[in-house]
C-alpha cells in the first residue's frame, strides 16, 4: 500500500534515478487505472527509462511498470486520482512529482490504450510497442474483414448507381444533346478493322460524310483513316483514351443495345480507333458513338 514520502527521500527524483529504482522494483496496477491513465503511464515510463508493460483484455486490462523482484501490489483504493499516481511514481520509482503532474495534465498519448511491450533500456533489441493478445487479435482480423466486406458492397453500389446514371442520362437526351454535351459522336463509319495487341481488334471510325470508302480483301481500308485520307474532323467531343464506349446504329433507340463496346485506343483530329474484345458480324450504315460508364477506378479499388 502506499505510504507518504519522508521530505528527505523528495530531494533526489529523475531518469537515471528511476531507471535504478525500476531494476529492483516492479509496480503493478489495478485494473481500476482508466486507459487514459494507462496511455500515460506508459510514456511516463518510457521517458524515464522504466520497463513498461500491459496485460489483460477489457476492464481486466491492467500495468505494470519496472522489472525489479520486489514487487508492490497497488490496491484500486490507492489511485483514486492522477495525483495518486504521480505519488505511487514517486515513491517507489524515483520520478519527479512535477514531471508526472505535467504529463498528466497533457493531452493523453495516442496508440498507447493497448499493451505496449516491455522495454529493455540500454539494450540493442528493444520489444515491440505493442503486444496483442491473440483474443485481440481474433478480435481485431474480424473486424477488419468486415470492414472490407462492407467496403466492396459500398462499391458495387456505387459502380451500379454511377452506371446507372450515365444510361440514363443517355437515355433522357436525344442523340444530337448528347453529342453537343460531349458524351456521343454521330454519323460515324468503320473505315477500318485490324488485330491489335493481346487479341483485341481495333476499329476506326471516322464521319461518314466524306463518300465511299474502299476495303481491302484483308479488311483494311485503302485510306484507312489517316492524315492524309480526306476526312472531315471530328466535331468538339470529350471522349479520351481508355473511356469506356458503345458503338450502336446512329438511328437507333437511346437505350438500345449496343453493337459492340470497347475502350477508345487512340484520338485523331478526324478519327476515333476503339479495341474491342471481339468485332460483331457487321458494322456496315451509319453508326454512333456513346461513352459509358468508366469502371476501371472500381476494378483498382477492388483490387
Amino acid at each position: 500500500r502506499r505510504r507518504g514520502l519522508s521530505t528527505g527521500a523528495m530531494a533526489k527524483y529523475g531518469a537515471s534515478f528511476a531507471t535504478a529504482a525500476s531494476a529492483e522494483v516492479t509496480l503493478r496496477f489495478p485494473p481500476a487505472v482508466s486507459a487514459r491513465q494507462r496511455a500515460i503511464l506508459h510514456a511516463v515510463a518510457e521517458a524515464n527509462g522504466v520497463p513498461h508493460a500491459s496485460a489483460g483484455d477489457g476492464e481486466g486490462r491492467s500495468i505494470s511498470l519496472g522489472s525489479g523482484a520486489r514487487v508492490v501490489e497497488v490496491l484500486p483504493e490507492d489511485v483514486p486520482d492522477d495525483e495518486a499516481l504521480c505519488a505511487l511514481l514517486a515513491e517507489h520509482l524515483r520520478v519527479s512529482p512535477e514531471a508526472s503532474r505535467r504529463a498528466f495534465a497533457a493531452p493523453a498519448p495516442r496508440g498507447d490504450g493497448r499493451d505496449r511491450a516491455t522495454r529493455s533500456v540500454g539494450e540493442a533489441t528493444v520489444g515491440s510497442s505493442f503486444a496483442t493478445s491473440p483474443a485481440s487479435a481474433s478480435a481485431a482480423s474480424m473486424d477488419v474483414a468486415a470492414f472490407v466486406r462492407r467496403t466492396l458492397e459500398l462499391l458495387e453500389l456505387e459502380r451500379e448507381a454511377e452506371e446507372e446514371q450515365g444510361e440514363a442520362i443517355l437515355r433522357g437526351m436525344r442523340p444530337e444533346t448528347a453529342q453537343k454535351k460531349g458524351r456521343a459522336l454521330l454519323g460515324l463509319k468503320c473505315v477500318d478493322v485490324r488485330g491489335g495487341f493481346y487479341g483485341k481488334t481495333i476499329v476506326t471510325l471516322e464521319l461518314a460524310s466524306r463518300g465511299s470508302v474502299n476495303v481491302s480483301q484483308s479488311g483494311m481500308s485503302t485510306n484507312g483513316g489517316g492524315k492524309n485520307s480526306g476526312a472531315p474532323p471530328l466535331p468538339p467531343h470529350k471522349l479520351t483514351p481508355h473511356d469506356i464506349v458503345a458503338i450502336k446504329a446512329n438511328k437507333g433507340e437511346p437505350g438500345g443495345d449496343p453493337l459492340c463496346a470497347g475502350v477508345v485506343y487512340r484520338v485523331r483530329d478526324a478519327a476515333l480507333e476503339i479495341a474491342i474484345d471481339e468485332a460483331p458480324e457487321s458494322l456496315d450504315g451509319t453508326l454512333r458513338l456513346e461513352r459509358l460508364a468508366n469502371e476501371t477506378s472500381h476494378k483498382r479499388l477492388v483490387d
